[in-house]
């Protein structure tokens, strides 16, 4: 008798949670990301927004535990990122597959070739200004701009 674990696999990919400052450059979760009608629908409004089309550019994802919006979120960022970068080559080429004229768009939007700054915090019991400052800091570190950047969003914050 055949039994389930032999004909059903599950990838490694979905048996953990994101954790989004963990898995920033995780290449193989954005390989393995098959993004949904609504996240399509989702990545078309973060592009009408970059565009200049959109009145309104908040986007809010809500969702119980475990639908995969950690891993939008990551998908969402890979797209977004440094046109060099692994994640974003992966994260394109997932796209082109499910949305080639959305793909297309995205590259239109990089500006003068070059990605937005990613900036990853986690909901966390904590101060989100200081979440946001400490993210923004690594952020600015991690893409290799003046470190007197760093600097000056961290004397911004005042706990």
């Amino acid at each position: 008798m055949t039994t389930l674990d032999r004909v059903i696999h599950i990838g490694t990919a979905y048996t953990r949670s994101i954790n989004l400052t963990r898995d920033a450059d995780a290449p193989d979760l954005i390989r393995a990301y098959v993004p949904t009608s609504r996240a399509v629908q989702a990545l078309e409004r973060m592009a009408d927004g970059l565009s200049g089309s959109a009145h309104q550019r908040a986007l809010a994802l809500i969702g119980p535990y475990g639908t995969g919006k950690s891993v939008f979120g990551l998908f969402a960022a890979a797209v977004l990122s440094e046109p060099a970068a692994e994640q974003h080559s992966a994260a394109m080429a997932v796209l082109e597959t499910t949305a080639p004229d959305l793909a297309a768009r995205f590259c239109a939007a990089h500006p003068n070739g070059r990605g937005f700054l990613r900036v990853a915090i986690n909901g966390i019991p904590d101060s989100l200004i200081r979440q946001l400052m400490l993210g923004l800091a690594l952020a600015v570190e991690q893409a290799g701009l003046p470190g007197v950047l760093v600097d000056d969003i961290l004397v911004e914050y005042e706990p």
